[in-house]
């Protein structure tokens, strides 16, 4: 299984070839090389990568080419997930309040 064809087993819905291979040039993978479990997280990240480009879109139109894409939270679900699995911050976590300072009444 070439690093190509491991993105595409992720993905459960059809996205266009060269999404895809855009997906795998900006996360500076080799799509043609053969998968290993040490290529996992540049897969799984180069997946969320290329589903935030999605977050927004409700329908894809390419050509003659169609497709329905998951709701929206679905998505980010995802990609949360993935960025946890590999102890990085999820980008669409709500931010977390902090102390600064206590104030001695």
């Amino acid at each position: 299984m070439t690093n190509k064809e491991a993105l595409i087993s992720l993905i459960d819905f059809t996205l266009p070839e060269g999404k895809i291979t855009k997906a795998l040039i900006d996360s500076d993978i080799d799509g043609d090389a053969i998968y290993s479990s040490a290529d996992e997280k540049i897969i799984d990240l180069a997946m969320a990568g290329l589903l935030i480009s999605y977050v927004s879109a409700k329908k894809i139109t390419e050509g003659d080419w169609s497709i329905e894409m998951p709701s929206r939270a679905d998505l980010i679900a995802l990609i949360g997930f993935l960025y946890r699995k590999h102890g990085l911050k999820d980008p669409y976590a709500p931010a977390k309040p902090s102390v600064r300072a206590v104030k001695a009444w």
